[in-house]
């Protein structure tokens, strides 16, 4: 009974990890990489107006006026009401930004650059630079 107790708890750990992995399973699709909670969007080349390729830096630059701010544990949270129409989801952190780190106030222009997340069919920019407008 007791080498049964220990088969059947082996077997019991052997098939939680397994479907573990299984659940958190990752594809790639060109730049998009998904899982069972996001999309990624990764930057690659792109042409520039006058026909050359470039490498851009990050996936998303947006300039527009800071709206609701929600504060979190190493940064914070803000609506970014963007110059072209798109209302944009950002992420500040310390962690991510560390010295340029910068904190915005409801009503300030800024300018953001950083990888996107797309979550509950809104984008969520991951800023790694950011920049304050007059």
């Amino acid at each position: 009974m007791k080498k049964l107790n220990q088969y059947a708890f082996k077997l019991g750990a052997l098939s939680l990890t397994l479907f573990s992995l299984a659940a958190c399973q990752t594809t790639k699709q060109g730049n998009i990489t998904k899982d069972s909670t996001a999309t990624t969007v990764v930057p690659q080349e792109s042409k520039q107006p006058d026909g050359n390729a470039s490498q851009t830096k990050y996936a998303v630059t947006a300039t527009g006026t800071i709206g609701e701010i929600t504060p979190g544990k190493d940064g914070y949270m803000a609506e970014l009401k963007a110059d072209d129409g798109n209302s944009y989801m950002t992420t500040l952190s310390v962690m991510r930004l560390e010295k340029k780190y910068i904190q915005f106030k409801t009503g300030d222009r800024v300018r953001v650059a950083g990888d996107t997340i797309h979550l509950e069919n809104k984008v969520n920019i991951l800023v790694k630079e950011a920049q304050k407008l007059n």
